[in-house]
């Protein structure tokens, strides 16, 4: 029996002036996987890299979020949005995208709660 090998990551494949698409794409050991359409705001991204990704508490949002731990910046999360001049370094997710936006971004992050472990921190590398 091959074991599976746990990845996510963050595929950056289209720009615009206001606008960096992208795919988010998960791979769990237990066999979990899902594949999320992202955008971030292309001034304000992450450095490409490898960073620990984990659950917990946003005080600007007042609810736990998924989120990334960098050395140089804080308060980087995962949550919905549609565009990315509502963004300043965070990332979002959705379920598809048009050339303007994503959507469905609030069920996308309700998925995203369903398929990882709270408890866990994961390691999501960014392309």
């Amino acid at each position: 029996m091959t074991k599976v090998m746990e990845k996510i990551t963050l595929h950056r494949n289209d720009n615009t002036k206001s606008n960096l698409f992208g795919t988010l794409n998960i791979h769990l050991e237990n066999g979990n996987s899902a594949s999320f359409t992202t955008v971030e705001n292309p001034d304000k991204k992450l450095k490409e890299g490898t960073y620990p990704m984990y659950y917990g508490y946003s005080p600007r949002f007042d609810t736990n979020l998924w989120s990334l731990h960098t050395i140089d910046r804080t308060g980087i999360r995962i949550h919905s949005a549609n565009t990315g001049n509502e963004l300043s370094g965070c990332i979002a997710i959705g379920l598809f995208k048009t050339k303007q936006q994503i959507y469905q971004s609030k069920k996308a992050i309700s998925i995203l709660k369903t398929i990882l472990d709270p408890l866990k921190t994961y390691q999501i590398e960014i392309l």
